[in-house]
C-alpha cells in the first residue's frame, strides 16, 4: 500500500471552509483574493475515502487558513474520518467554542483540540484578532470550554491552547549576539505582530487565565510553583517539542503552550533564494480544491493538482521530484518557496543563497 512518508509527509490538512471570523495579524486572509467558499460535505467524504487507502498519515486536520468550526457539517466529518479510521485534528481560534459547541465537541470528540489563543493580553487582542470582539467575552469561552473538558471523562487524545511568544533567543547576552549575527546578514528577527512577548512578560496574563479555568472547573487548581517551573523549562531551552514549550500542564495531555506563531501575510514579500529545504510534513488541500506542498500556502501558489480532478496519491507521485527537491535540499521550483525561505533584504537573501548554494551543490 502507498504510504504519506514516502513523499516526506504525514499529516492531510483538508481546508473545508476558507471563511474565518478573525482576521489574525499573522494570517494572510486580509490580502487574500480568493473567493470564500466551502468544500460539500460529500466532497470532503470522497476526499476522506481516497486518503483512507494511503498508509503513514497521522492525521487529517479541517483546516488551511479557515476556522473549522463555521463549517456546518464539522461534526459529520470527524464522524466519517472515525469510520475510516483516519485520527482527527480540529485547530480553531476560539471564538466559537459556545456552550453548543463544546457539547458537541464532547460528543463527537476529535483525536486532537488545539486552540489558538495567540495573546492573553487583553490590550493586544484586538489588534493582534483582527476582530473587534470583546476580550472576556472571548476568553471566558476559552476557559470554559477547557475547565469542562478537565472535569468531564472524554477520549480527545491531546489538548493544547496555544500562546504566542518570540523566540527566546533574542534576549540576554547569547540573544543579543545572535542579533548582531542576524543584523549582519540581513535576517529576520522575529514577527513584530505577536507584540515581542516573553513567558516572564505574560506570566500575569496567564495567571488571570488559569484563575478563569479554575472558575469553570471543579477539579483544577492553579500551582504557581508548577507556572514557574515551566517559565524556567522554557528559559532553559528544556522541553521543546516541534516549535512549542509546554507553559502549564493542566492535567495530562491538556495543555497550555509557548508557541512561535509564523508571519504568512509577509512570505510573499520576502526576497527569493534559489536552493533551500523545506522541513513541512503537511500536505494541504485548499477550499477549491487545490493540493499544495505546504500549510503556508493560502492561494495554491504551491499547487500540485486538484483533489476534484485526480486522487491525492497521483497528483504525488507525478510531482515526486518536485516535492524531493522541496524536503531534500537543492534547487526551488515555486517562487512562493524561494521567498518564503528567503529574507526580507537583498543583501540577506543573497547571503542566504551563497550558503544554501555550497550546502547543496556538493
Amino acid at each position: 500500500m502507498a504510504n504519506l512518508r514516502d513523499f516526506g509527509y504525514r499529516v492531510v490538512c483538508i481546508e473545508v471552509t476558507n471563511r474565518c471570523n478573525m482576521a489574525c495579524s499573522f494570517c494572510p486572509l486580509p490580502i487574500r483574493d480568493s473567493p470564500l467558499q466551502d468544500i460539500p460535505k460529500d466532497g470532503v467524504f470522497r476526499i476522506l475515502e481516497s486518503i483512507a487507502a494511503i498508509d503513514g498519515i497521522d492525521w487529517v486536520a479541517f483546516h488551511q487558513y479557515g476556522e473549522p468550526l463555521l463549517y456546518p457539517g464539522i461534526w459529520d466529518c470527524i464522524d466519517r474520518c472515525k469510520d475510516l479510521g483516519l485520527r482527527t485534528q480540529l485547530v480553531t481560534n476560539g471564538l466559537l467554542l459556545t456552550e453548543r459547541n463544546v457539547a458537541l465537541l464532547l460528543e463527537h470528540q476529535p483525536d486532537i483540540l488545539r486552540i489558538s489563543v495567540q495573546t492573553l493580553n487583553p490590550a493586544h487582542h484586538a489588534a493582534t484578532r483582527g476582530v473587534d470582539v470583546e476580550f472576556d467575552v472571548y476568553i471566558q469561552r476559552v476557559a470554559a470550554c477547557l475547565g469542562r473538558l478537565l472535569d468531564t471523562e472524554h477520549r480527545i487524545a491531546e489538548v493544547r491552547t496555544d500562546v504566542a511568544v518570540n523566540d527566546e533567543r533574542h534576549y540576554g547576552v547569547r540573544g543579543k549576539l545572535h542579533l548582531i549575527a542576524q543584523a549582519v546578514g540581513a535576517a529576520e528577527r522575529g514577527d513584530p505582530t505577536i507584540y515581542d512577548t516573553t513567558p516572564k512578560a505574560s506570566r500575569p496574563h496567564l495567571i488571570r487565565f488559569l484563575n478563569l479555568i479554575q472558575e469553570h472547573s471543579r477539579s483544577f487548581r492553579v500551582s504557581l510553583d508548577h507556572l514557574d517551573e515551566c517559565i524556567d523549562r522554557y528559559y532553559s531551552n528544556a522541553g521543546l517539542s516541534e516549535g512549542w514549550w509546554t507553559a502549564y500542564v493542566l492535567k495530562g495531555n491538556n495543555k497550555i503552550a509557548y508557541k512561535q506563531f509564523i508571519n504568512g501575510r509577509r512570505i510573499l514579500s520576502n526576497h527569493p533564494v534559489e536552493r533551500s529545504s523545506c522541513d513541512t510534513d503537511i500536505v494541504g488541500i485548499l477550499a477549491d480544491g487545490t493540493v499544495t506542498c505546504c500549510c503556508l500556502d493560502y492561494k495554491g501558489f504551491t499547487g500540485l493538482g486538484n483533489i476534484f480532478s485526480d486522487d491525492l496519491l497521483s497528483i504525488l507521485q507525478r510531482n515526486k521530484s518536485i516535492i524531493d527537491g522541496l524536503h531534500g535540499g537543492g534547487q526551488l521550483h515555486f517562487e512562493a518557496c524561494k521567498k518564503c525561505h528567503g529574507t526580507p533584504t537583498k543583501a540577506g537573501a543573497a547571503i542566504k543563497s551563497a550558503a544554501n548554494f555550497f550546502r547543496y551543490r556538493w
